[in-house]
């Protein structure tokens, strides 16, 4: 096979003579990836954000735009499950009301209100804004996996605790409305991590008060030498004007 310098689909290679086993074996020998069903990409680009976009792109439908768990990967962000950590991101995308839903194998396609404001052009590819992303995870996907959505979105920047609300609320009435509010009212944009958003959202269904986040403790020169993912004592309420922890994201003063 020629060299292959860009993402293809399996109907290009066929019709370049490549059987599925030619594309197997290559996939074998290293020199190839899949990171959808249907779709190759050079192992050199595996790392290369803009080639897995147009990997996207050559599944995309006519008029769709790329969401939730890959809208999120297109954003940046990994939002897979534990199970799902070595696989491919699922292609997921929203077609427009009036639109066909795609039957490739590939594709995970919703039809989807779907306003131009809720559409951001990644390297010539349709993608949901990062507000839209936020609330269809949290509205479609489990709650722990939406929990890490929100906050990953927020914590890179993306979007806002307020922006998603404020999406959430024009969607009064609709379906899974109310867990997205709830996911998006636990949002904590101050979580560097994934898990950590999964582990504050199992001590919070276990009962246990709502913790606060990224606790820097610093000596009494004021530098940093210890953070703490999540912080809680018993009797402590968030947002009692008695709390005598830091809120999410300051400091203890002392030594540690």
């Amino acid at each position: 096979m020629d060299v292959i310098s860009e993402p293809f689909t399996y109907e290009q290679a066929r019709r370049h003579g490549q059987t599925a086993n030619d594309l197997v074996e290559l996939c074998r020998a290293g020199e190839l990836v899949r990171p959808h069903r249907g779709v190759y990409l050079p192992a050199h680009l595996v790392d290369d954000l803009d080639a897995r976009v147009v990997a996207v792109g050559l599944l995309l439908p006519r008029g769709a735009a790329v969401a939730r768990e890959s809208a999120a990967w297109m954003l940046g962000l990994d939002v897979r499950p534990p199970e799902r950590w070595q696989s491919a991101p699922k292609l997921e995308c929203l077609v427009p009301l009036d639109g066909i839903r795609p039957r490739h194998p590939g594709v995970n396609a919703f039809i989807s209100a779907l306003p131009p404001d809720d559409i951001v052009v990644i390297n010539g590819i349709a993608c949901t804004t990062a507000p839209r992303t936020g609330l269809d995870l949290a509205r479609w996907r489990p709650r722990f996996i939406g929990l890490g959505a929100v906050d990953a979105l927020t914590h890179a920047g993306l979007t806002t605790v307020t922006e998603l609300a404020e999406a959430a609320g024009r969607l009064a009435g609709h379906r899974f409305i109310r867990r997205a509010r709830e996911v998006i009212d636990l949002c904590e944009p101050a979580t560097e991590s994934v898990p950590e958003s999964w582990c504050r959202l199992r001590l919070i269904e276990a009962g246990l008060p709502r913790p606060a986040v990224q606790i820097s403790l610093r000596d009494s020169a004021g530098r940093e030498v210890y953070r703490l993912d999540m912080v809680n004592r018993p009797g402590f309420r968030r947002g009692s004007v008695t709390w005598n922890q830091p809120r999410s994201g300051q400091v203890f003063q002392g030594s540690a």
